[in-house]
């Protein structure tokens, strides 16, 4: 039986990661009981904050140079995918609602001709 592999992403990111998966899990449970167009933007836009979070994680790691490129991008991948994911189907959910349909054209041109 051969000793485990020692993986120092998983000590340095692995509670951080964690905690992400959890949010990811949570946002799943929330979008099995119906969302309204609001509850659909703070969860895309709580998807596109963490994901951005990972990613600078991610190219903090790379320019390290301490691990191969190819080794962090594969660490760090499953989770990057999967708030993408995320954040595209929260994106689409709120865009097919007609009331934040409206919002939006509403106040894009509140916005436009206030300026």
């Amino acid at each position: 039986m051969s000793a485990p592999k020692f993986d120092p992403l998983a000590l340095r990111y692995g509670a951080h990661v964690s905690a992400v998966w959890s949010e990811i899990n949570e946002a799943r449970a929330s979008a099995q009981t119906g969302l309204g167009p609001r509850r659909a933007a703070a969860l895309h836009q709580q998807m596109c904050d963490l994901r951005e979070q990972i990613g600078k994680i991610r190219n903090l790691e790379r320019a390290g140079g301490r691990f191969p490129r190819q080794e962090v991008d594969d660490w760090f991948a499953p989770v990057l995918t999967c708030l993408t994911r995320a954040a595209d189907h929260f994106a689409a959910r709120h865009a097919a609602h007609p009331v934040s349909l409206t919002m939006d054209r509403q106040a894009a041109t509140s916005g436009a001709t206030t300026g």
